[in-house]
Formats: C-alpha cells, structure tokens, sequence
C-alpha cells in the first residue's frame, strides 16, 4: 500500500518536472523572442511578467501536488458517498490527504485493511477483530446503537429474550452482534453483504428481521418505498457500543497515528462528527 502510494507520488511528481523543464524552456525562448521584438520597452516588461507569473503558478502547483499523501479507504456500495464517506473526507481534510475511496462490502473492507491495501476505514467497532490484526485508533469517534427490525406485524410477537433468541436475523458479514449475551442466548442469523440484502431476506420472509443502524435502515427504507412495513422491534437486546477509526499497520498513516488520534479527540469534543451525522441525516 505505501510502495503504490510513494510511486503514484513519485509518477505525479516527476511528471510536473517535465511540466517545468517545458516552460522553462519557452520561457528562455519567450525572452529570446522578447528581446528580438520591435515593441516599446514597457510592453516587453509587461510580456516577460506575464510569463514569470506563469512560471510561479507552474512551480506552486507542482510543490503542492508532490507534497501531498493520498489516503486509501473504503466505504459501503450502497452509499458510495453516505455518512463514512463523510467522516472520512473530514479526516482527510484534517490529514491535508487527498482521499481515494473505493467501495467494498465491510468483510471486504477489514480483508483489504488487513492485507495493507487500504490505510484506514471507519465502522470499526471494539468486538471486531483483535488488535494484531490492525490498530484500532483510540478514542471511539461515535457511539451507536444497532436497532433490530422486523415486520409492522410482528412487532408485538418479538417482546421478549424468549421470543428474541428463537427467532432468525439477518446480520452484516463480519459483523459481530448481541455480544452482551450468552452464546445459549443468541437467535440464529443469516450474513449478507448489504443492508438492501437484509431488508430483501425479510421481505420474502426467509428471516424474522434484521439489524441495522436505525438512521441509515429509515434513509434506505424511504428511497427503496418497500413492498412491507418495516418498523423498529419492541426487544432491543443491544446496547450503544463505541466505533473506532481501524488504521492498517502497513500504511504509511501510522507516523502520523498520533495525529490521527488528536483529530479524533478534537472532533468529538467539538462535536464535529455528531455534526456531520446530523447534517447528513437532516436531508
């Protein structure tokens, strides 16, 4: 990841010394030229500053673009340009990174993280993968609840733990869920890739419900106008958990792992993020 990020660098970078070295050239034929004109001396000052402006933007421009980092992540397919997309321009931003961001299911996306082909991602959440895998940067920058929901129908049968844990759910691969109950406890589940795939599996009735974070299900929802009416269960066996921006160990990122982690507390502190959230979800 960090050899194909130094060499599209390198590439950039060598392709504005060439930029250069072409105007240059003009430049000393522009001033040949200048100096050979019939004009009055106040227009050939005013042609060789035009061209000397020129020059200044030329080299400007090529300092700024070589110096610059491209960060790699990865966000969901059914919102190329949703809330993470959002959290993760705002890192950027802050990073003075320019981003690139591909979109992968999130099992894809911890593999690619893992494997060192994306620098960070978001949505990472503390039961997710032990921390040799990557690092998990500290402090959380959100705390979230995932909500399950069922059929407008069946909402008064799923009342209970009993009623809960003998019930099937359709859940995100790599997931981790109902980590505060015991193994006894826990319904069946069926993985998929995406939450259009959960709100399909309950539609046919293959499964009882699905969870899902409540704010992105209600924006999915309305834009799909579904064929059932999807509404929160009554049981909500899961608590609010922390999420985590995951950064990969081989990513040139982790110098600045210290930075990254002093965004993350600033923004939460001054409500950057929740900002974000609302904003997002405002439209």
């Amino acid at each position: 990841m960090a050899q194909r990020s130094q060499s599209l660098i390198q590439i950039i970078f060598h392709i504005n010394q060439l930029i250069f070295k072409a105007f240059l050239g003009k430049l000393v034929l522009v001033i040949y030229l200048v100096r050979r004109c019939t004009g009055s001396k106040g227009f050939r000052i005013k042609v060789f500053r035009f061209f000397c402006i020129n020059l200044l933007v030329v080299l400007i421009t090529t300092g700024n673009v070589a110096s610059k980092e491209v960060l790699y992540s990865s966000v969901s397919p059914e919102f190329p340009n949703g809330l993470h997309a959002q959290y993760l321009r705002y890192l950027a931003e802050k990073l003075n990174a320019d981003l690139h961001i591909t979109p992968l299911p999130f099992a894809r996306r911890v593999v690619e993280l893992k494997n060192g082909h994306l620098d960070l991602i978001v949505g990472i959440h503390h039961y997710a993968a032990p921390n040799d895998d990557f690092i998990i940067l500290k402090p959380s920058y959100e705390s979230i609840q995932n909500t399950v929901f069922v059929k407008q129908q069946d909402q008064y049968r799923l009342t209970s733990l009993e009623t809960f844990k003998q019930s099937t759910f359709a859940v995100t691969t790599r997931g981790n869920y109902f980590p505060e109950l015991r193994l006894e406890e826990r319904p069946k589940t069926v993985s998929v890739s995406t939450l259009r795939q959960k709100i399909g599996l309950l539609e046919k009735g293959r499964v009882d419900g699905f969870v899902h974070f409540a704010d992105s299900t209600y924006k999915l929802i309305d834009a799909l106008q579904t064929e059932i009416t999807i509404v929160p269960a009554l049981y909500q066996p899961e608590a609010q958990r922390n999420y985590f921006v995951g950064l990969s160990k081989s990513s040139k990122f982790t110098a600045r792992q210290t930075e990254i982690e002093q965004i993350i507390i600033s923004g939460k502190r001054n409500g950057d993020f929740k900002h974000i959230r609302e904003a997002y979800y405002s439209d």
